[in-house]
């Protein structure tokens, strides 16, 4: 052992120094302690702050979301009503085309035909049993 070990001043000055570090670092754990405690409690509140604010705008989105959802629900009903409209004016053009067409196609018929008596010349038989009546 070494020789201030066997000194009661020695020992006493060793003694004095560690219940002085004793008590300090006794302060610093206490100091610690009180830092560590305050911080968990502000780390709670800006966590709870941070939920509230979350949940803040959660709710918003979610009703911006219904909004939406609604806007959309008659978006389409508007255009599954614009499409059947859509639907029956082409079903009646084509009809009115078809008919158009038809008639079309009767006019160049007897057009045809006009043009077809016109060139041919008169059969005689055709003028007397004509005149005869």
């Amino acid at each position: 052992m070494p020789g201030w070990w066997n000194s009661i001043d020695a020992v006493s000055r060793f003694n004095l120094w560690t219940q002085v570090a004793i008590a300090v670092f006794g302060v610093l754990a206490a100091i610690a302690t009180v830092l560590s405690v305050a911080g968990s409690k502000r780390l709670s509140v800006l966590q709870s702050q941070e939920a509230d604010t979350l949940q803040a705008r959660l709710r918003a989105a979610e009703s911006a979301s219904a909004q939406i959802y609604e806007q959309l629900k008659v978006t389409i009903r508007e255009r599954h009503a614009a499409e059947a409209r859509l639907a029956q004016e082409l079903e009646k053009a084509r009809s009115t085309a078809d008919g158009a067409a038809r008639q079309l196609a009767a006019e160049k018929e007897a057009k045809a035909r006009a043009e077809e008596i016109r060139r041919t010349p008169p059969r005689l038989d055709a003028t007397l049993t004509l005149h005869r009546r």
